[in-house]
């Protein structure tokens, strides 16, 4: 039939965009976690190229053909960090954002208590990355900036709703850092009590 040959060979060359773009995202993915496994067993300062390509059981030219430079896997940390507590925080909306007063500043504080529970290696990956650079902390002030402005157009008290924020973030980085005087039940207790004021307004 004219023609068939010409869009088999596009669908195979499309199929096969489709094919090399899948199996770069595993890779990626695969590198993240064995970047976080590796800070999270020999800490910020072990972090290499090298390290994380043993790691990932990977060469370190398969490494650098998806992050040249250790920058760029510190990046892609925190990036994924932000990845994952948007999704937290959106799935806590749809199930839980009907009838509360200010549900992004809630969805925010139950972020920030989920962060708590998550491995310290990315407490470790912020800091390491703003000992390399300042600019690399740039997707994570985007992020602040934007989460703020949001909980402060849906509040009566904007100014209360930043103390609120500023909260969580307290409670959150000082576990993480473990400089946290309370035990699990007290951080705890306190999200509750953050929660239910988040609740009311």
């Amino acid at each position: 039939m004219p023609g068939s040959g010409i869009r088999q060979v596009k669908w195979n060359q499309e199929a096969g965009l489709i094919d090399n773009r899948t199996r770069s995202h595993r890779s990626r993915v695969a590198i993240i976690e064995a970047a976080l496994h590796v800070l999270a067993r020999n800490g910020a300062g072990q972090l290499t190229l090298d390290a994380v390509a043993r790691e990932a059981g990977i060469s370190k030219g398969g490494l650098m053909h998806q992050f040249r430079t250790k920058e760029a896997i510190i990046k892609a940390l925190l990036e994924h960090h932000i990845t994952y507590i948007e999704t937290f925080q959106k799935d806590y909306l749809l199930e839980n954002g009907d009838g509360l007063p200010q549900p992004e500043l809630s969805a925010e504080i139950a972020g920030d208590r989920e962060a708590t529970t998550m491995p310290h290696s990315i407490a470790l990956a912020v800091f390491g990355a703003m000992a390399e650079d300042q600019h690399l902390l740039a997707p994570v002030r985007e992020h602040a900036k934007c989460r703020t402005a949001l909980l402060r157009s849906e509040a009566e008290d904007p100014d209360e709703a930043m103390m609120k924020w500023f909260a969580g973030k307290g409670i959150l980085f000082c576990s993480l850092l473990g400089i946290n005087p309370l035990d699990d039940e007290g951080v705890d207790r306190l999200f509750r009590q953050l929660e239910k004021t988040g609740e009311r307004g």
